[in-house]
């Protein structure tokens, strides 16, 4: 199997959600860059590490007001962040950003995501999960209706189970018939505020603009992190966590597709 590249950028200041340029990832439409009338612009993020192969990237970023954002995107019907999860949760594991960030970089893991980190990490465990064997392959997903289940069973039941030993408040979504449209809050799935999101969604036909949002407490204007445009075929998992110890905060996931539809799934944790 082709080994994948592994690069650690650390602590390098990035304004947009733009990809690295060069060769590594040719099939991944160029990030939206358009105006989000309304919604503030996020703080500085902090690259923390990243690992690529042609088609396929997973990134590690803290933002200055504590946020931890882990996104994978995929053009090749496959993802490494869901096949770890899937032989953890096998194993009655969760895995933290810190077990995932030294799985998939082999390096150690910065400390604001060693301090995400709860006091039953599974460190021990990753020595057993074989990168060369998580790299998940699965369907396309876009095929019609013969899809439907197939998403449920490969992409909401993997959201569900990576979570079940989660504590607090959860509201967990499959939203796995196709749709053009999608946008959903925290707030507005538990009726309160939390620390940790989780969003995956593929993309039928044209293309899906992904926009991730936070804001401080309800009220607030949202603040726009992320603004991805996907094109037909493409996969994203992105998982946000508020690592400030003073307080919930408000995150919101919204979706449209042009020419297309898409499928996602999800869930809202407030601990």
């Amino acid at each position: 199997m082709r080994q994948p590249i592994f690069t650690l950028l650390l602590m390098m200041t990035i304004a947009t959600s733009a990809f690295a340029s060069g060769t590594a990832l040719p099939a991944f439409t160029g990030d939206d860059n358009e105006t989000d009338v309304g919604a503030k612009s996020a703080p500085a993020a902090t690259l923390l590490g990243l690992a690529q192969e042609p088609g396929w990237e997973v990134r590690f970023e803290s933002f200055a007001d504590g946020t931890i954002l882990i996104s994978e995107r995929s053009r090749a019907s496959s993802s490494k962040v869901n096949g770890l999860q899937a032989q953890a949760a096998k194993q009655g594991l969760r895995l933290c950003p810190a077990e995932l960030f030294q799985a998939l970089t082999q390096q150690p893991a910065p400390t604001i995501l060693r301090e995400s980190c709860d006091k039953n990490a599974a460190s021990p465990v990753l020595k057993s999960l074989s990168i060369d064997e998580i790299f998940r392959q699965r369907p396309l997903l876009c095929n019609g209706q013969s899809d439907d289940q197939q998403f449920r069973e490969i992409e909401c039941n993997s959201v569900l189970g990576g979570y079940f030993l989660a504590g607090g408040d959860q509201s967990f979504w499959c939203a796995n018939t196709l749709r053009s449209s999608s946008d959903r809050s925290m707030y507005g799935a538990l009726n309160d505020e939390g620390e940790i999101a989780e969003s995956r969604l593929v993309s039928c036909g044209g293309h899906s603009r992904f926009r991730f949002y936070k804001r401080d407490s309800v009220g607030d204007p949202w603040s726009l992190y992320r603004d991805y445009t996907l094109a037909a075929g493409e996969y994203i998992n992105l998982w946000a966590q508020d690592a400030d110890a003073f307080g919930d905060v408000d995150f919101r996931f919204r979706v449209t597709s042009s020419g297309g539809q898409h499928r996602s799934t999800g869930i809202f944790i407030d601990n």
